[in-house]
């Protein structure tokens, strides 16, 4: 009786175990494309957005351009360079021939406000550049033409020709030349002291001057 009471009992234990391992099974965890997310409940008590204010990040509105006050002709494009036109930038330092020797070389163009180009600013003699006179030749003067495919200007003159003309003066250069002159009157006219400077043996307008030191008393030997 005893041992049928105890088979009957490990039979029922074998019978249960699935049962068990069935409800002590880990859940499986749930498939994230499953997932749904939950949107976040908005706090009745926050205050809500004006529909009707600007967006911060708007651009400001662009400002008119200012009409131009000048009373200049509008501008008129030019696309590109034609045939029988020259840029001045092309002319500097080109060579000065005589049609035999090269006796200079443009260092300048003068060119008048209404475009024209009046002369060609030459430089002659010196060394690199050192002791180099400069001369100006009229447009009329010159000729421009084509040498194996480089630019020249030709006149009928030689180097020693063109160093004896007067040296070219620009519109600084006399004016340096006449503020110099000022200032040698103006030394004249002080007996050879620098203009906001006292001449010799003179004290300066409104400067003062120190009172001698007396002189130390006269000391003998005993």
């Amino acid at each position: 009786m005893k041992r049928l009471l105890l088979l009957s009992t490990a039979m029922l234990g074998f019978a249960m175990a699935p049962a068990l391992a069935q409800e002590t099974a880990p859940a499986q965890p749930a498939d994230p494309a499953q997932q749904t997310t939950v949107p976040p409940v908005a706090d009745p008590a926050a205050p809500a957005a004006d529909p009707a204010a600007p967006a911060a990040d708007m651009a400001a509105p662009a400002t008119e351009e200012a009409a131009p006050t000048t009373d200049a002709p509008e501008p008129t494009p030019v696309p590109e360079q034609q045939e029988g036109e020259v840029r001045a930038e092309s002319l500097m330092g080109v060579d000065v021939t005589n049609g035999q020797d090269t006796i200079g070389q443009v260092s300048d163009l003068v060119v008048t406000e209404d475009g024209q180009v009046q002369a060609i600013v030459v430089g002659v003699g010196g060394f690199l550049g050192i002791g180099e006179k400069l001369v100006a030749l009229d447009w009329e003067s010159v000729k421009l033409t084509r040498q194996d495919d480089d630019r020249t200007f030709e006149v009928s003159a030689t180097r020693e020709e063109l160093e004896q003309m007067p040296a070219y003066r620009t519109l600084e250069d006399k004016e340096a030349e006449a503020a110099a002159q000022r200032t040698q009157q103006q030394m004249d006219q002080g007996g050879g002291a620098m203009p906001g400077t006292a001449a010799p043996g003179t004290a300066a307008p409104g400067a003062t001057t120190a009172p001698a030191a007396p002189a130390a008393p006269a000391t003998t030997n005993p």
